[in-house]
């Protein structure tokens, strides 16, 4: 990752802590994940920690996401989002990621 921000200007790091959470279950899906306690049924709606292979799926949903802009100036690692650029560019790079 050090290699990338070299010789850059700006550099900024953004975290996509629990990033998984906001990846919807399909419809069809969401009864598979659903949990009965003694008062009621519930099911998820969005992708839950403990689901293997959760986290590869956050990740592929992000890469397919910014691949635009990898290499380019920026670069995703797991669930952390990394940019750098020059002062003049730093507005339009966030504004095409945010």
């Amino acid at each position: 990752m050090l290699g990338y921000v070299v010789g850059h200007e700006m550099y900024y790091f953004m975290d996509g802590y629990s990033g998984h959470n906001q990846v919807k279950l399909a419809e069809e899906d969401k009864e598979k994940k659903t949990f009965i306690l003694k008062w009621d049924a519930y099911a998820y709606n969005v992708i839950p920690f403990g689901l293997c292979k959760a986290f590869t799926t956050f990740l592929k949903m992000v890469t397919k996401t910014f691949h635009k802009h990898s290499n380019e100036f920026m670069k995703v690692f797991f669930d952390d989002f990394s940019m750098y650029g020059d002062k003049k560019n730093h507005f339009d790079q966030l504004q095409k990621c945010l």
